[in-house]
């Protein structure tokens, strides 16, 4: 049996999530997207927003060895830029187009290599590869769950 590609699994596992995490998405009515639905809840496009802006974290990473959060006195305006299912979804779109290229460029080796830049814990490439991947399907799962609060119980995407 041959091995794997590790590039093309990463890619694949997370162009996955990301459908189905748009999907989801697109199955909340646009009057919803910006209501939250209890005291402190968040807002399907503040979810949704997140991912995207992790996503840019993880691309900074593989493009620098660093990861960098945003600071979070920024994160009001970043949310607030990011208030229609169009933005979003654009978002979303362009963080993970840029994390394929970013997997496909990486040497494979590079995967097995550790490296503790992600608030010091040693930790592989491959596992910071699949975190983005990782923290949408945490959050479609949060998508889902608007749904059925909504009356939805359909699910959006297949298997």
């Amino acid at each position: 049996m041959s091995t794997p590609n590790l590039n093309v699994h990463v890619c694949q596992f997370l162009d996955r999530w990301k459908t189905r995490l748009v999907q989801d998405l697109n199955a909340i009515p646009e009057d919803k997207l910006n209501e939250g639905l209890g005291a402190n809840s968040r807002t399907a496009l503040n979810i949704a927003a997140e991912c995207g802006a992790i996503n840019q974290v993880w691309i900074g990473f593989f493009e620098t060895g660093f990861v960098t959060f945003m600071a979070t006195e920024d994160e009001p305006a970043f949310y607030a830029k990011y208030n229609t299912r169009k933005l979003v979804l654009g978002l979303i779109e362009e963080t993970c187009l840029r994390l394929t290229e970013l997997f496909m460029a990486l040497d494979p080796a590079k995967f097995a290599e550790t490296t503790d830049a992600f608030r010091g814990r040693t930790m592989t490439y491959l596992q910071l590869a699949e975190f983005p991947t990782v923290h949408m399907c945490y959050h479609d799962g949060q998508l889902n769950y608007i749904q059925t609060l909504l009356g939805d119980d359909a699910i959006h995407w297949g298997v």
